[in-house]
């Protein structure tokens, strides 16, 4: 004869702790937090501009409890994953100034990147992440 077991699931129970503010949510949005705040630490400085600008948030998505953290300045590519060689299109050479001395150069870089939102990442994160 075989063996019947029913389950009855609590949609509403199981509603409440999928939200941003039930148990899960309450726990990704502590670990969201956690990796904006190591990402401001690593983020290099400068002007401050850049560790200033760095936000986090967490939503329902779907069934989905989603923690983001970004930043909106728009060299904060360049920095993170580093870019190629700067060259001049038009000119025989690249002017910019440092500390108030006018510098003429042929080519600039390239750059290494400083990938301080992966490394906060992947410090405070306790679930496993891997790069796409």
């Amino acid at each position: 004869m075989p063996t019947r077991v029913n389950i009855r699931l609590n949609q509403a129970a199981i509603n409440r702790l999928l939200s941003p503010q039930g148990d899960i949510g309450e726990r990704v949005e502590r670990v969201t937090r956690a990796v904006a705040n190591r990402a401001r630490q690593r983020a290099p400085v400068d002007s401050g501009h850049l560790r200033a600008s760095i936000r986090s948030a967490v939503r329902q998505e779907g069934g989905r409890i989603v923690g983001r953290v970004w930043t909106d300045v728009d060299y904060a590519s360049i920095v993170h994953n580093g870019r190629g060689p700067v060259v001049p299109r038009r000119a025989k050479a690249l002017r910019f100034q440092i500390g108030g001395r006018t510098i003429f150069a042929r080519r600039v870089g390239p750059a290494r990147g400083q990938p301080f939102l992966w490394e906060a990442l992947r410090a405070e994160s306790p679930w496993p992440v891997r790069r796409r």
